[in-house]
């Protein structure tokens, strides 16, 4: 049993009023209804969206701009950490990617990267800025035998439509 636990615009991007709902027995919260997946993507298409412009212009942006590099920093003492120093091949697969930045950051530190990305504009923006190039969402179900270190869905997993689908791909 859902009850709305708040109606809320998003200022951002479109300017519709979305409805969060809460779960009565466990106190989880969502979107309901959420935009379906053919619809989902001009919200991340719009230049307001930050973790996709890359924009540092206005103090929000550069704020998002300043925690996002300290974030990532911290992610990578994470995944080095919970590795150890004795792996050798060293390769990761960031779900969900966005403009490249942890995964370029993971590439100064040494690791063979790729990254999954559904928007083609983001893709491109990761090519021209860090020379990255991931692969659009669909890729994710064609590697087969590739091997990976580490997978990190980092802000994803709220986002994923096929999420079984995903998580028994990643499993």
């Amino acid at each position: 049993e859902f009850n709305l636990f708040i109606s809320c615009i998003d200022y951002t991007v479109s300017r519709e009023t979305f409805n969060i709902v809460q779960c009565s027995a466990c106190g989880f919260r969502f979107t309901n209804p959420r935009p379906s997946e053919n619809e989902i993507g001009k919200y991340y298409q719009a230049e307001e969206y930050i973790s996709h412009s890359g924009t540092s212009k206005g103090i929000v942006n550069k704020l998002y701009q300043i925690v996002r590099n300290y974030t990532i920093t911290q992610k990578i003492k994470l995944i080095n950490k919970l590795t150890g120093p004795a792996l050798a091949s060293r390769n990761i697969l960031d779900i969900g990617c966005g403009t490249g930045e942890f995964l370029n950051a993971c590439k100064e530190d040494g690791w063979k990267i790729t990254g999954i990305e559904p928007s083609e504009i983001v893709r491109k923006n990761a090519e021209q800025k860090y020379n990255i190039t991931p692969l659009p969402q669909e890729k994710l179900f064609e590697i087969n035998e590739k091997k990976f270190d580490v997978i990190t869905l980092w802000h994803v997993l709220e986002h994923v439509y096929q999420l079984d689908k995903t998580i028994e791909q990643i499993g």
